[in-house]
């Protein structure tokens, strides 16, 4: 949660320019974090704050990690189709999604759509409530590379 905050901090959104140099530290808080959201066999708090502070990291920080994306990215979908961590991964998503940096979703976003579109069937209210902004976020932000497979999925 610190590390998140951090993140907030180093680089915050709508902040024209800052005299902090904060690209020195992009890397060691990616792999920091990675090691975490990798790790199988952790507490569950943990493995979402892991999530959580990754959405951020990627929110904040994602046009210096350039390759490292195509690293972390598919972790994302893994946490998606796993029932326990897919409500947090759904809100980091959203956050990434909606970054003014513009992130590079494309080796998810397809594969990602119709896992979203499965969560709308569910009973679980906070998850249909998050993946709804979070579909809405992808289609105003990313809807010029959904085809029409990818949306007739979520219509359906």
């Amino acid at each position: 949660m610190v590390t998140q905050q951090l993140v907030k901090v180093i680089r915050p959104h709508g902040v024209q320019s800052s005299s902090f140099e904060f690209k020195p530290y992009v890397k060691d808080i990616y792999q920091c974090t990675l090691m975490r959201l990798k790790a199988a066999d952790i507490d569950q708090e943990v493995k979402e704050r892991a999530i959580s502070c990754m959405g951020q990291i990627l929110c904040s920080l994602g046009d210096e990690l350039g390759q490292q994306l195509s690293q972390c990215l598919p972790i994302f979908l893994d946490r998606l189709r796993n029932e326990i961590t897919r409500l947090t991964t759904v809100k980091a998503y959203s956050l990434i999604a909606g970054s003014p940096l513009r992130i590079d979703l494309t080796p998810i976003l397809g594969d990602s759509m119709p896992i979203l579109a499965s969560f709308l069937r569910k009973n679980q209210r906070a998850l249909k409530l998050s993946t709804l902004t979070t579909l809405n976020v992808l289609v105003t932000n990313y809807g010029y590379l959904l085809t029409q497979e990818n949306i007739s999925g979520v219509l359906n």
